[in-house]
């Protein structure tokens, strides 16, 4: 299934790949950011220690494969911060092809899954998962998560062999819970297909207009029947939900032990809608929100001259309505169904991180999974665009596109690219001064929100200097004259 799906499809993946690796290529120059240090020295004590020790340890087990992820890029490439940007954006290129795979369900189709995996591969609101080597958790939680999202659409569609399909997806469930604490949405998001069910028995079917089911086959009593063909799958989810109640019980019994719950990352007490509703509003501005007005417009414009469409073509819309009930993968767009799964997932994937309280917004990295919601806002919104205008306005779709395309790649390539290396300056200038002196070094004044592990794990990762090559108070100073003063404000 993977081979043929590739053969297939071999020139919308290259593209998709391509507009990856242009949107991300100046990354690959950018130094290490100042917090990326202690995490890949975490992943070095672990690999020494044992990874038995990284498994019994409550607090950090629930990102596992960030560590073993981390660890293998030093251990191929040493601390070279290119080997890490590229496997950073290897994975962002395997999850936009992932997205694209998701076509299959019928509530999006492979032509809105295309233009929404092309949008999602240079869309720069989640650019910080790709750019900074330590949020590489959200790239791993999201491609193990949707191998586990694909299997389980396969699961609802096949009639024979699909139980192993359900194996699949709880299999890969698993490694997107050892990846992030948040992994455990997928299983809200894993229900989506329920009500918009994919499978053959009715997946085409309930992906027509409402107006078209009536009129084929007396529309309300088969559209209550083919939702509750799809929810009688529901027992299905068991497996997943178990385990996550298991997995977040854990979580909370080690919620002393962790900074994650002291440092306002995660706080009940949060005002969560001010944050839910507020990162909403930013990720659908301004592509998301031309997108939304657009698609509701068009709608309207629809259903006015429907009667006309009905009679002018009704030969081809009964044929192509036949082809959608027997076939998942017809090519009838349902305007209503792409936009409420592309808001519901956006809704649904914010909210393991709405209870941050520090901020009022969703840090950027954390709205990757999020914004798969809205690369399918704007696959829609594309498709149907192209069709609109396919004849009087040959002119409008690519210009479009191409606006889409150079802001997006343009802000990664200005604005982004000189938030992350203004980002790395004081542990680069403090590594550039190490490197010229002997002895120890004062560090006099260093940026308040980074620790002092961070300078620390630098010197000895990069130069292989010993921690107290740095001192941190004048007291100290005073004992150990230093060899130079560094100051960074």
């Amino acid at each position: 299934m993977i081979r043929s799906f590739i053969k297939e499809r071999a020139a919308p993946l290259l593209i998709i790949a391509v507009l990856a690796i242009v949107a991300y290529l100046p990354t690959l120059t950018q130094p290490f950011i100042s917090d990326d240090y202690p995490g890949i020295k975490r992943s070095i004590s672990y690999s020494v220690s044992g990874w038995e020790t990284l498994a019994k340890d409550p607090v950090e087990r629930p990102r596992a494969t960030t560590f073993i992820f981390s660890y293998a890029i030093y251990h191929l490439f040493g601390m070279r911060p290119a080997a890490f940007y590229s496997a950073n954006i290897l994975l962002h290129i395997l999850n936009c092809w992932l997205l694209f795979a998701a076509g299959r369900w019928r509530a999006v189709g492979y032509r809105a899954g295309f233009w929404a995996a092309a949008f999602f591969a240079v869309y720069e609101g989640h650019s910080e998962a790709i750019m900074w080597s330590s949020a590489c958790n959200e790239l791993l939680m999201f491609f193990f998560g949707f191998l586990s999202f694909i299997f389980w659409l396969i699961f609802l569609e096949r009639e024979k062999a699909r139980l192993r399909w359900l194996a699949l997806s709880f299999f890969f469930f698993l490694p997107s819970l050892l990846s992030k604490e948040s992994a455990v949405i997928f299983v809200a998001l894993f229900a989506l297909p329920l009500f918009f069910p994919p499978h053959q028995s009715g997946g085409g079917l309930v992906s027509l207009p409402r107006w078209l089911r009536a009129n084929l086959i007396g529309g309300r009593h088969v559209d209550l029947r083919l939702r509750h063909v799809g929810l009688r799958q529901a027992p299905y989810l068991l497996p997943h939900a178990l385990i996550c109640v298991a997995y977040v019980i854990s979580i909370f019994m080690a919620r002393e032990q962790s900074l994650r719950f002291h440092n306002q990352s995660f706080v009940l007490s949060a005002p969560f809608w001010v944050t839910w509703t507020n990162s909403y509003g930013r990720m659908l501005w301004f592509w998301g929100l031309s997108a939304t007005v657009s698609m509701f417009l068009w709608s309207r414009s629809g259903r006015e001259d429907r009667g006309s469409r009905v009679e002018d073509r009704g030969s081809r819309i009964a044929s192509e309505a036949r082809n959608a009930i027997f076939d998942p993968r017809s090519s009838i767009l349902d305007l209503r169904s792409s936009i409420f799964v592309s808001f519901i997932w956006m809704g649904i994937g914010f909210i393991p991180y709405m209870f941050v309280d520090y901020m009022h917004r969703i840090p950027s990295r954390h709205t990757y999974l999020a914004s798969a919601g809205l690369g399918w806002l704007m696959g829609a919104t594309i498709v149907v665009m192209k069709e609109r205008y396919a004849k009087n306005y040959k002119w409008a779709p690519p210009v479009i596109l191409s606006l889409i395309l150079s802001h997006n790649v343009g802000y990664l390539w200005t604005k982004k690219r000189h938030q992350f290396l203004e980002r790395a300056q004081p542990t680069e200038r403090l590594i550039a001064l190490a490197r010229s002196v002997d002895g120890p070094i004062f560090v006099k004044c260093f940026p308040p929100n980074l620790a002092q592990t961070h300078a620390e794990a630098a010197l000895e990762l990069i130069l292989n200097k010993p921690a107290d090559t740095l001192i941190w108070s004048e007291e100290e100073a005073r004992k150990r004259p230093p060899a130079a003063t560094f100051c960074y404000e």
